[in-house]
């Protein structure tokens, strides 16, 4: 699954999976995070990946006031993860990265795949490097 929570300024995405506490468990979000179930856990991460790159948040970030409903599915082109496009794999692997780093607090190598995740996800909307700059640096000054 990917989740977010419901209420909020921009998506902030994230991956949940089966627990294994006793037996393989489906894992159940409660009423304020808004889920979209996923194939396998790659496709879960590539649209994280999608979804948390600065591309996607500016996006998000200019419409959505205070709740980021799964409405924005609607609005953000995120394409159909194909297992078989090496730019789309490539992407999930970068966020499943981006995830375990998260625990880790290492800001200088979080920023470093995250500045990955962002040209991998302009590449397949097919965004220029000048676009991509563009939406960075205006979220630099926020």
């Amino acid at each position: 699954k990917v989740l977010w929570p419901e209420v909020g300024h921009s998506v902030r995405a994230s991956t949940l999976g089966p627990s294994t506490v006793e037996k393989t468990k489906p894992s159940l979000p409660d009423h304020t995070i808004v889920t979209i179930p996923c194939e396998n856990p790659n496709e879960a991460y590539f649209v994280s990946g999608m979804l948390n790159s600065s591309p996607a948040y500016e996006a998000t970030a200019a419409y959505i006031v205070l709740h980021p409903s799964p409405h924005i599915m609607k609005h953000i082109a995120v394409p159909r993860f194909k297992e078989s496009d090496g730019d789309h794999t490539r992407l999930a692997k970068l966020s499943r990265r981006c995830h375990g780093m998260a625990e880790w607090k290492d800001e200088g190598a979080l920023r470093e795949v995250e500045a990955e995740i962002d040209e991998m996800a302009a590449q397949i909307w097919g965004t220029t490097d000048a676009e991509l700059k563009a939406v960075q640096e205006t979220l630099a000054e926020k």
